[in-house]
């Protein structure tokens, strides 16, 4: 995903190209008035938005589904200033969360379980995102004629993806958080209340904390056989081979068991059959507007060996150049501290005298240095990364993501751990 920067310039171009436009005379936001309790999601939108595109959002977002909308429901918050960024709350009725909950595999029909924080807002979240969809007419978002859309195409998306929509995010419910605390953080010996982190934070959170827990309690055997080998262990013991076997067969037994135990929390969710493949093509994939083979859907086509040959024959090849020069850096800065140690020691009959409190000090500026410069390489490398990645056009964003996280992992285990 791009930067909020990135955003912005790229919101800023699409206003430069339209500045021969006539500006219109902006119209106030009209939305439902909602009671505050019942806002799943907030939209914070860019300074200065065309209220044009700011009002067919809006239209979008409460039309009903059979005419392409999300069929949701609005406010606008009371004190906020259309200048410096429209903020609207959303949120659905009772009947539209319980017909989307049927059709996401949520709940059974029929079934009178209410359904968790969490889940609303992951409902409300879906449709905004996924069900808000441009139509055959829809070619591009009003008064931005740069910001093109194609049939079938996440409306929302491309808002956020050119920068139209800064943020969107869920609000927190203090009464929740702290019944959540009294039962998580304030228990510190008792189990985590991962049923009730998956009412508050989601499916995502909840199998995180739960893994986190799971791997802490296995951690108790290798403990246990280091504790041992530490005690036991002599010059020409046999313990270490041992540990190393042992250890082996853990982390196999541990993969084993943490499958088996996520399958267990995903089938006792209902969410066994969720997976992170998303064939919809991401706001800023680039292409010639074709007949999808399997949908059938006319969608942006873009070969995928052009990417491939972007990926080898330019992105990895700087990112191996990149690392190469942080890997010359740590070999700089050791060469620089030992220079640095000989200097300060060496006396002129040739013999080295122990360091005194002035060369230990100018020993560590090296250090201080390299590690000023590991947080600004990781900082300028990850906007590389994600400009690279961007440029190879790849078609989702589980693609996307993943390319980009393998270049990053190449670069900062260099960068941070040799």
């Amino acid at each position: 995903m791009k930067g909020p920067k990135e955003r912005a310039k790229g919101l800023s171009t699409i206003r430069q190209k339209n500045t021969s436009e006539k500006e219109e005379q902006r119209e106030p936001v009209e939305c439902s008035v909602l009671p505050p309790k019942t806002t799943y999601l907030v939209l914070r939108f860019a300074p200065g938005i065309d209220s044009q595109a700011l009002q067919w959002l809006i239209r979008k977002i409460k039309m009903p589904r059979e005419k392409g909308g999300g069929e949701l429901l609005l406010k606008r918050q009371p004190s906020c200033d259309e200048k410096k960024g429209a903020v609207l709350h959303v949120s659905a009725s009772a009947a539209r969360i319980s017909e989307a909950a049927e059709h996401l595999d949520l709940r059974l029909i029929g079934q009178n379980e209410p359904l968790s924080s969490s889940e609303r807002r992951f409902i409300v979240l879906h449709e905004l995102m996924q069900g808000i969809r441009a139509l055959p007419e829809d070619h591009h978002v009003p008064g931005y004629p740069t910001a093109r859309l194609y049939n079938g195409q996440s409306i929302v998306e491309v808002f956020h993806e050119v920068g139209l929509l800064e943020s969107f995010y869920p609000l927190h419910n203090k009464e929740n958080l702290r019944r959540l605390r009294k039962l998580w953080y304030c228990n510190f010996f008792q189990h985590q209340p991962i049923d009730e982190i998956r009412a508050y934070f989601g499916d995502a959170i909840a199998m995180y904390f739960s893994f986190l827990g799971f791997y802490t309690t296995a951690l108790l055997f290798p403990m246990l056989l280091g504790l041992i080998q530490m005690w036991f262990s002599g010059p020409k013991s046999l313990l270490p081979a041992l540990f190393t076997i042992l250890n082996s067969f853990w982390v196999i037994l541990f993969l084993v068991l943490w499958k088996r135990h996520s399958n267990c929390l995903a089938y006792s969710w209902n969410t066994i059959k969720m997976t992170g493949l998303d064939d919809e093509p991401r706001a800023s994939f680039r292409g010639e507007m074709g007949e999808d083979r399997v949908t059938g859907r006319i969608l942006p086509q873009y070969p995928r060996w052009k990417s491939f040959v972007k990926m080898y024959i330019v992105s990895w090849p700087i990112a191996l150049v990149c690392a190469f020069i942080a890997f010359y850096i740590m070999l700089a800065s050791f060469w620089a501290e030992q220079t640095i140690l000989v200097w300060g020691t060496m006396q002129e009959d040739g013999t080295q005298m122990k360091p005194d409190y002035a060369v230990q000090a100018l020993v560590m500026i090296p250090s201080i240095v390299y590690t000023a410069l590991v947080f600004l390489m990781n900082y300028y490398y990850r906007k590389l990364a994600t400009r690279l990645t961007e440029w190879e056009n790849h078609r989702t964003q589980s693609q996307f993501d993943r390319h980009r996280v393998l270049k990053l992992v190449v670069f900062e285990f260099v960068n941070n751990f040799m």
